[in-house]
């Protein structure tokens, strides 16, 4: 097993964060194509984390790598470990309340993308 997949089965989303703001918002849409929309039902104060998956392929399609040389101040990852209780999911992002997300760790961004075996594809 990966390391992708080894994440995968723990659980654990990730959001990545410049200066305590959100960045490559998994609620925004993409012009690729390949990030489906929210739910419409979806409750508003959920929250949206992306999953291994997800934060490959925002990799892959340069995503990332734009966002990293915009900006000032470096990104940094917000290892997450989701409760119980999810709202909706797919294969991308993991849609949950507020309440149910705690902070596992934080790092900076290129940490996480070589744990997750992620360096070197973008």
């Amino acid at each position: 097993m990966n390391p992708l997949e080894q994440w995968q089965q723990l659980k654990h989303y990730f959001l990545l964060m410049r200066m305590g703001k959100p960045v490559l918002v998994p609620g925004a849409r993409v012009k690729e194509g390949w990030l489906a929309p929210p739910p419409k039902d979806l409750d508003p104060d959920a929250v949206a984390l992306w999953t291994g998956l997800g934060l490959k392929r925002c990799v892959e399609a340069g995503l990332l790598a734009a966002l990293q040389a915009e900006g000032a101040g470096s990104i940094e990852a917000l290892l997450i470990f989701s409760g119980i209780k999810v709202y909706a999911q797919d294969e991308h992002r993991v849609f949950c309340p507020p309440d149910q997300v705690r902070v596992v760790r934080k790092m900076p961004v290129e940490e996480l993308l070589r744990g997750l075996g992620l360096t070197g594809i973008a």
